[in-house]
């Protein structure tokens, strides 16, 4: 039983890096008054394209939130779907190579 606790304890490095990266990444995000569209800028860049895109998808769909609880809880399970959804696509890149 403490095997299996210990278990989800241990993360993978590769997902402590990318996180990291992820939290590291700014940027600035908005919407147009006048058409409502919505706008993304990175200010701090991971380094790598795919993250720097996600934190402004992530930051663009809780634009609405405002900026309280709620817009952190938004970004907190964003990022969640965001690390799984890198890490899917990383896997299926390995097997194609």
């Amino acid at each position: 039983m403490i095997a299996l606790a210990l278990a989800f304890l241990v993360q993978d490095p590769d997902l402590v890096v990318v996180g990291k990266r992820f939290d590291a990444t700014r940027g600035t995000v908005g919407r147009n008054l006048v058409t409502g569209k919505r706008h993304c800028r990175v200010t701090r860049t991971s380094g790598d394209a795919a993250i720097d895109s996600g934190v402004c998808e992530v930051a663009m769909q809780c634009l609405d939130k405002g900026r309280g609880e709620a817009f952190r809880t938004c970004v907190r399970d964003g990022r969640a779907r965001f690390l799984d959804t890198y890490f899917a696509s990383k896997q299926v890149d390995d097997a194609q190579d």
